[in-house]
């Protein structure tokens, strides 16, 4: 059974309340100085906003022994039952409330309120055999469990801390995407048309590309050229040969049928000399050939 001490301070009408009162059991229950005030008519109730959770002595039908205060020197001492159904509903899966307890006297001559004042309640389980739990130490298992619950906390952040740091070293992270490969390959490097669209590549850093992979790939810009004009003509890149890139005359038609134009590549290879000018490419078996 778990107690309370209550001590009332009869010219403010408060109280200090010191221990133990649990939803689901019976509470000893001692109001220090106020044997004076043990009338028939006295009672000490629990409240929880308008509910009445509590109340000693409980009301009885006409006919029954009413239970009342006994005295204990100059203290009146009674055995609170929190074991009710109001108690029950109102603490049903919670640990503790704030709850109102107050003293008066409903006498038809004497109509006197001694003090009210809050304490917390607990509320809890009751075991297979419905015997209340024993609550001694509740608090410091609930301060054991947080602490618990913060050294598990502090050793999660220290794991993740830590792989963190591993990831940093092996890999450049954005959010949503997986980790990205280092090779650079040439059917990769194919799906990029121009230049312009490889150096854009490089720059996305939405595409989650590790620091050693865009070194690679920056590696590679400048060995894509776009469509150049020349003379009336576009002329599309091709493969290098040594160092110079052969480069293609693109022929535009008009499809009658598809009412669409299309670009053909032409056959005859051509390189750009210094000046920028393209000139037809010549091999030395067809310069013999020529010849």
């Amino acid at each position: 059974m778990s107690e309370l001490v209550i001590t009332p301070d009869f010219s403010t009408k408060t109280a200090r309340i010191v221990g133990t009162a649990s939803a689901g059991e019976k509470v000893s229950v001692t109001i220090k100085n106020a044997a004076e005030l043990n009338t028939s008519t006295l009672r000490l109730r629990v409240l929880f906003g308008k509910k009445l959770v509590a109340v000693f002595p409980i009301p009885v039908a006409e006919g029954e022994s009413q239970d009342t205060f006994s005295t204990d020197g100059d203290d009146l001492v009674c055995t609170l039952n929190l074991c009710t159904d109001t108690a029950l509903k109102v603490f049903r899966r919670i640990p503790e409330l704030e709850a109102l307890f107050v003293l008066d006297d409903i006498g038809s001559s004497v109509r006197q309120m001694y003090f009210r004042d809050t304490h917390e309640v607990l509320g809890w389980p009751l075991d297979v055999a419905d015997a209340p739990i024993d609550l001694s130490g509740y608090k410091d298992r609930m301060q054991e469990l947080a602490g618990d619950i913060d050294d598990m906390q502090e050793t999660l952040d220290s794991a993740i801390e830590s792989m963190q740091t591993t990831l940093d070293g092996k890999v450049d992270k954005v959010g949503g995407k997986g980790l990205s490969t280092l090779d650079v390959t040439s059917d990769m490097l194919s799906a990029f048309a121009t230049d312009a669209q490889l150096q854009a590549h490089v720059n996305d850093t939405t595409r989650h590309i590790s620091s050693a992979e865009r070194t690679a790939w920056s590696a590679l810009v400048g060995t894509k050229q776009d469509v150049i004009v020349s003379d009336g003509y576009l002329y599309a890149p091709g493969v290098m040969i040594g160092d110079n890139r052969l480069w293609y005359r693109l022929n535009i038609q008009y499809d009658n049928e598809m009412h669409s134009i299309t670009t053909v590549v032409g056959e005859t290879k051509y390189i750009r000399n210094s000046d920028g000018e393209f000139v037809e490419y010549v091999t030395d078996d067809e310069s013999d050939e020529e010849t």
